[in-house]
């Protein structure tokens, strides 16, 4: 066995009902407030009821008039998360965080520190609840996949761990039904398995892959592998890399585009200033909102080395106008910037609008500099 799965159940319910023990054993959600939100996660009890993580709070509330809804501290999440992690990678040099509250550990060659994986797995569960005081469920097999539905699996049962061996990926899921795999969460699959009576990943099985992928179509040759427990993607941990990062939360949240373009440059000023306090450049973009019903949308993109702040503006722009098509309004926005290294501008012989510009730019740092970030601006780009 190779790969560690661990799963902790509604894991933001689980914090935060951790925090205030009068939620014990009630019908709650972790969710934003608005009506067209949808649930973060939903407690033992609400999911008794019916409400699971996704389901609009507006439905989870006409299903169940008495539900609680708390909103969601990423702070505390957090911070929970991080302790989680320090704790399983002391286990495993290799640890990818699938999300909050599960992770994956690759532990090949880990056998002679740990001649027993499942009491391994129950010692890293020991450590998780001192530490935390959360209970955590395990999945152990030979790739990320299956050990994700197995973990799954040990939480429906109330197990502590679920062991699949090799070679008994295809016989473990069988017998369960399609919504275990992945790529359940796309509504043409869905449509697609309802209409062909697939209810069972055996039925998938059944068929032969030529003919599933025509009946099927799109994401239907991963579906197939899938169904017989075949992953290849490795645990892949997360790159260091150095990074700037600015956010700014809007209350009350808001549709106004000229607010939303202003506040959006005023976070690439901070950034571009920061850059060219260290003499950086940066080659990436990361752009990240939050809407108010808790939806989240993100974009990257590989930009030219720059950094000045109209340069920036404009593939951040670009980025927003890609990314802002909904109605709702927007509650949070974050700029990133990656890639970063040192900046050495190229000298020209003779003037040009873009060495004015540095120029320009260079005075209104040293003001900045002097009397702070606020004292003087651009007007608002187009």
């Amino acid at each position: 066995m190779t790969i560690f799965y661990l799963d902790i159940d509604s894991f933001f319910c689980a914090l935060v009902a951790k925090k205030d023990r009068q939620l014990a054993g009630r019908p709650f959600v972790v969710s934003h407030r608005a009506a067209s939100a949808r649930v973060l996660s939903a407690s033992t009890a609400a999911k008794e009821a019916g409400i699971h993580r996704g389901t609009s709070l507006s439905i989870s509330k006409k299903k169940l008039p008495e539900l609680q809804v708390v909103p969601p501290d990423f702070t505390l999440f957090t911070q929970a998360s991080n302790t989680i992690m320090n704790i399983v990678c002391s286990y495993s040099p290799r640890v990818e965080p699938r999300g909050f509250g599960r992770f994956a550990l690759d532990m090949r060659g880990m056998d002679k520190l740990y001649p027993s994986y499942p009491d391994t797995a129950r010692k890293i569960q020991r450590d998780i609840h001192q530490h935390i005081s959360l209970n955590s469920y395990f999945g152990i097999a030979q790739n990320k996949l299956v050990g994700a539905i197995a973990a799954k699996e040990s939480q429906l049962q109330r197990e502590a761990l679920t062991l699949v061996r090799e070679g008994d990926e295809a016989r473990f899921l069988s017998p369960l039904p399609c919504r275990a795999l992945p790529e359940w969460r796309y509504r043409v699959i869905q449509e697609h398995l309802r209409d062909l009576n697939l209810t069972l990943i055996a039925h998938i099985q059944q068929i032969p892959r030529s003919l599933f992928c025509l009946a099927i179509g799109p994401f239907s040759a991963a579906l197939h592998e899938h169904a017989f427990g075949i992953d290849l993607h490795p645990v892949t941990p997360p790159v260091a890399s150095e990074d700037l990062t600015v956010s700014h939360v809007f209350n009350p949240p808001t549709n106004d585009d000229k607010q939303l373009k202003a506040d959006l440059f005023h976070l690439v000023e901070h950034l571009g200033f920061k850059l060219r306090q260290r003499n950086l450049g940066s080659d990436e973009l990361r752009l990240f909102i939050r809407f108010r019903d808790g939806y989240n949308r993100r974009k990257q993109r590989k930009i030219a080395f720059c950094q000045n702040d109209l340069d920036l503006y404009k593939h951040a722009k670009s980025c927003f106008q890609s990314l802002y098509n909904r109605r709702q309004s927007i509650d949070q926005i974050a700029v990133s910037l990656r890639g970063l290294a040192p900046f050495h501008p190229q000298l020209e012989l003779f003037p040009s609008p873009q060495s004015r510009h540095h120029q320009l730019q260079h005075s209104l740092d040293q003001i900045r500099t002097r009397f702070g970030l606020s004292s003087v601006r651009y007007a608002m780009p187009s």
